[in-house]
């Protein structure tokens, strides 16, 4: 009988450990959607993002190389800018959030990453790379 109250009490430890992890997951990806939705809005109303005063990223700096969004792959089937020539650059959004377990267990730590791309296609394309 004994074996069995260990068992259930493992059991309901482990479940709300998960219950935990996916707590401190979902406020990760809230953080970095509410980031997304900031920088979204900068870049709408800006040239520059650079002088903006954001601290959450680190923008990789945008190559003057164009790259050809080629149509013939699946990939590109419903993207708006297939057949044409665009300079596209990554900001990179990482954020961490823990949650102290009310129990006196470690606390639980949740890691998330996303890529936010930002893409400039001239009106007047002056030659094809």
């Amino acid at each position: 009988m004994a074996w069995l109250l260990k068992y259930s009490t493992t059991e309901n430890r482990i479940n709300h450990r998960h219950a935990l992890r996916t707590q401190a997951e979902n406020k990760a990806e809230a953080v970095v959607e509410y980031e997304f939705a900031q920088l979204s809005h900068v870049i709408d109303e800006n040239t520059s993002i650079a002088s903006t005063g954001l601290e959450f990223y680190r923008p990789s700096i945008p190559s003057s190389n164009f790259n050809y969004i080629d149509p013939s792959k699946p990939d590109n089937l419903f993207d708006p800018l297939k057949g044409k020539y665009l300079r596209a650059f990554e900001v990179t959004l990482y954020e961490k959030a823990t949650i102290t377990n009310p129990s006196g267990a470690p606390k639980i730590t949740s890691y998330v990453t996303q890529v936010f791309q930002v893409r400039d296609s001239p009106l007047f394309p002056t030659t094809q790379v």
